[in-house]
């Protein structure tokens, strides 16, 4: 059965360092992301050309995906989206290898029983 952890960031939060201590916190096995909404201040992402780009401003988290697996070495998190320029049209989407956030980012991981996942 699956359960979902939410979780709230407030303004300058670590936010890979938040997930990171969160399924710590509640032993998450195995999860998927689903939902995230709300202010990024600062980022990090490699985009599908493999490039590494760095960006602060006024941003919005809008869609993200990516997972969180327990390993033998330690938890590995896989997490994308596609992160907005407020005002603009410009769309940013990749691997999120840093994010900073503003007050009120939400992010849901749905936790998964890792018996429930087939190999």
């Amino acid at each position: 059965m699956a359960k979902n952890l939410v979780l709230e960031f407030s303004d300058g939060e670590d936010v890979m360092a938040g997930i990171s201590q969160a399924c710590e916190e509640h032993n998450v096995q195995y999860g998927h992301f689903v939902e995230a909404k709300g202010p990024v201040k600062a980022f990090t992402m490699f985009s599908h050309d493999y490039n590494k780009d760095e960006f602060e401003g006024d941003y919005v988290l809008d869609v993200v995906s990516g997972q969180v697996k327990k390993t033998r070495e330690g938890r590995h998190v896989d997490f994308r989206g596609v992160i907005l320029r407020r005002g603009t049209h410009a769309k940013h989407q990749g691997r999120i290898t840093k994010l900073v956030a503003g007050d009120g980012l939400r992010i849901v991981l749905q936790m998964m029983d890792p018996s429930m996942i087939k190999t």
